[in-house]
């Protein structure tokens, strides 16, 4: 029995008791009012990466009372996490539902309960630069000799640490290529990436030498 159908008529006949041959009967209809059952619906938890936008398709919800053959078919969902740009700093995000459709749902009260959209880190890499200097010569990073890969929208990577036993000018040439490791970036929305560090190579020259024979007499 449906709610859109009540209330429904509740009618009475053929009463048995004691001394009802006395009387004549007249039945009067009562009502049967069938009240919504409970139906939750709950938004799915998601997991992007920062960078990739999420669309809903409407079908990412669990539900809980439903019954007979009824259906929730799709839910209205959203979420600020869906977008691409939005940063791991800000998530988890909500995902709300709204405005389910289906068949039946008008025998329901329906609770919409929030899910969760988290985001992950995107990838970076950050290499150091390649370099060459001269025995007897020293090197200063000025910690802008890195090349990036996987960098996003405005995020920006301003500086990194960048060290080598090479960048020392008593370095010698047999110790070459030395390494070069970076660490410790900074920059601009680097909280949304997994930093990955690749170690570039210091090559140390030979210096010039001359030996020049004494004249002798």
């Amino acid at each position: 029995a449906t709610v859109d159908g009540s209330p429904y008529a509740i009618t009475a006949s053929n009463a048995s008791g004691s001394g009802l041959t006395n009387y004549t009967i007249a039945y009067v209809d009562g009502a049967m009012t069938v009240d919504p059952a409970a139906l939750t619906i709950t938004a799915d938890d998601q997991v992007k990466t920062y960078g990739e936008s999420f669309t809903f398709a409407g079908t990412e919800v669990t539900t809980s009372g439903l019954l007979f053959s009824d259906s929730v078919d799709s839910v209205d969902l959203a979420s600020l996490g869906a977008a691409d740009t939005a940063t791991v700093d800000g998530s988890p995000y909500a995902i709300t539902a709204s405005n389910a459709s289906g068949s039946g749902l008008t025998n329901y009260t329906i609770a919409y309960v929030d899910g969760a959209m988290t985001v992950d880190p995107a990838a970076l890499t950050i290499t150091a630069d390649d370099q060459v200097k001269t025995y007897g010569e020293a090197f200063t990073f000025a910690g802008t000799e890195v090349t990036t890969s996987g960098l996003l929208f405005e995020d920006s990577v301003d500086s990194v640490d960048l060290a080598s036993l090479g960048a020392a000018d008593t370095a010698g040439v047999d110790g070459s290529p030395y390494a070069i490791t970076a660490s410790n970036a900074s920059g601009s929305g680097l909280t949304n990436y997994t930093i990955a560090y690749v170690d570039g190579a210091m090559t140390v020259d030979p210096a010039a030498l001359t030996i020049t024979a004494d004249d002798q007499v």
